[in-house]
């Protein structure tokens, strides 16, 4: 049984070669009257007018918050080689 709270709790911010940090947020209103600010500032830069609720999305920033690219639903291993490609590119 995976619990994705307890997952994500412990796992808040995780180092990447080095001084590279990922950081998940806190579980958040995505879509509607309340949602949260990051969420309408995310969908407003990668042009998204509802994010699906069934399916997880990944939205990657750069340090300066320009944003990079966005998964919908991505597995694992997509995402991780996403990951180690980018973090190769700083």
């Amino acid at each position: 049984d995976f619990n994705t709270d307890e997952c994500l709790l412990n796992i808040l911010a995780k180092e990447v070669k080095g001084s590279q940090t990922i950081r998940i947020m806190e579980r958040a209103e995505i879509n509607g009257p309340d949602t949260h600010p990051i969420f309408k500032y995310l969908k407003d830069m990668f042009d998204i007018d509802q994010l699906e609720e069934q399916y997880p999305s990944y939205f990657f920033v750069d340090p300066e918050g320009i944003p990079v690219e966005v998964h919908y639903g991505a597995s694992y291993n997509t995402l991780k080689k996403f990951i180690d490609q980018y973090a190769e590119m700083d």
